[in-house]
């Protein structure tokens, strides 16, 4: 009997397992196969392959949002992974952003309600047909029928009369260095300086440009103190307690830079003195304190120009003892008319140097021309930036800042 009723638990357990098998892959095969019945989409029209795929999800359409903006006239989207946000730009150049998974659109500093929420699916981010009318103005619908949505929008001709600043906003998504979270910073520059190309835009908004300088929208702290590629400007600030490697708090005002920089400056120094050149350093490594000494000193003398030539504490690169000024830090000097000079400005990128605020990039810099401030990044950065003529701000912005990487 033991033995029987063995056989029976045994058999009974096998049919449940076997059919909640059965039933568990029949219900992944459904899956599967909603899965790939494709929504088609038309433009006026015209059949388009989107990818991702559209989605209907108990009757609400949603929509790729990259992946349908491409084929709306003069209309631009991109997600920061920062905020975790859509941000959304019409043809009239309106500025939508959504953050993900919510229904909430904000655009011009006040806010629209949705009646369904965005989401993130396989690296894609869904808007609904709703979000779509509102932030793009098109009209669509689906034919649940045919299982096609039908997209009515301006025609391509239109697209000519558009701001010129919008025309050619999606190739700026695809240059090496823009960056998603400022792409509405990128909008509002281009409005105000059509003149420029959308690559000095980024650019210059990737430096800070579009805010005034020590601003508190642009201006952030340094996080990578002991680099040689350190880019201590304006905008980026050292905190008040750093001290370089190499060197101590009572340190405070010294005659040399942080070690790998001294040595190449040595050289530089041995072989000049080789031609009949003399270089040598009159200000160095300065502590925080001392450069607060050295900026309120020429502030409490000339109030309205003390910022084109003296840094701010925190914001000057001698902290970093990475920068050096040689043999004078004087206007009135005119070292620039020097046989010194002109041999640094010939042969110090050899040696990792550069010529850090050169003439006529004071608006970039934030300085006036400083033919006696030299700084070091290392023979490779200091040999393109020589080539190209790049400011250091404007390399770092374009070469060093966190690269785009997308395909087209």
């Amino acid at each position: 009997m033991k033995k029987n009723l063995h056989k029976i638990i045994t058999f009974v357990l096998f049919i449940a397992i076997s059919g909640s098998f059965v039933f568990r892959t029949d219900l992944q095969i459904a899956y599967a196969s909603d899965d790939n019945q494709d929504i088609k989409l038309t433009i006026n029209g015209v059949e388009k392959k989107i990818y991702p795929k559209i989605l209907n999800i108990d009757g609400t359409i949603y929509f790729p949002v990259k992946g349908i903006t491409k084929f709306l006239y003069g209309s631009f989207s991109d997600f920061i992974p920062q905020t975790k946000t859509i941000i959304m730009i019409n043809k009239y150049g309106s500025i939508f952003t959504n953050k993900i998974n919510t229904n909430i659109l904000s655009v011009n500093g006040g806010t629209l309600k949705m009646n369904d929420s965005s989401f993130p699916k396989s690296g894609s981010h869904y808007i609904t047909e709703e979000v779509l009318r509102t932030v793009y103005k098109v009209n669509s619908t689906y034919d649940e029928k045919s299982n096609t949505v039908e997209i009515r929008q301006t025609t391509e001709t239109d697209i000519k009369k558009l701001p010129q600043e919008l025309q050619f906003l999606n190739d700026t998504m695809y240059l090496r260095h823009y960056q998603p979270q400022y792409l509405e910073r990128y909008v509002i520059y281009k409005k105000a300086h059509p003149e420029l190309k959308y690559f000095d835009v980024v650019t210059y908004v990737n430096i800070g440009l579009d805010f005034p300088y020590y601003s508190g929208m642009a201006a952030k702290p340094i996080k990578k103190f002991n680099s040689n590629l350190v880019l201590c400007n304006k905008y980026n600030y050292l905190p008040e307690d750093y001290v370089p490697e190499g060197y101590k708090k009572s340190d405070g005002r010294v005659l040399s830079l942080i070690d790998e920089a001294q040595e190449h400056f040595n050289q530089m120094r041995a072989d000049a003195l080789k031609s009949g050149i003399n270089i040598y350093i009159v200000s160095g490594y300065r502590s925080y304190s001392i450069q607060n000494q050295i900026y309120n000193n020429y502030k409490r003398q000339d109030p309205n120009g003390a910022d084109t030539y003296s840094a701010r504490p925190g914001y000057s690169e001698h902290q970093t003892g990475l920068a050096a000024d040689l043999n004078s830090a004087s206007v009135s000097s005119h070292f620039e008319n020097t046989q010194e000079y002109k041999w640094l400005n010939e042969n110090a990128h050899k040696y990792g140097f550069i010529l850090r605020y050169p003439k006529e990039k004071e608006w970039i810099t934030g300085y006036i021309f400083e033919p006696w401030h030299w700084r070091y990044v290392g023979t490779k950065v200091a040999e393109k930036i020589k080539e190209t003529g790049l400011t250091y701000d404007e390399y770092y912005a374009i070469y060093l800042i966190q690269q785009n990487i997308r395909t087209n």
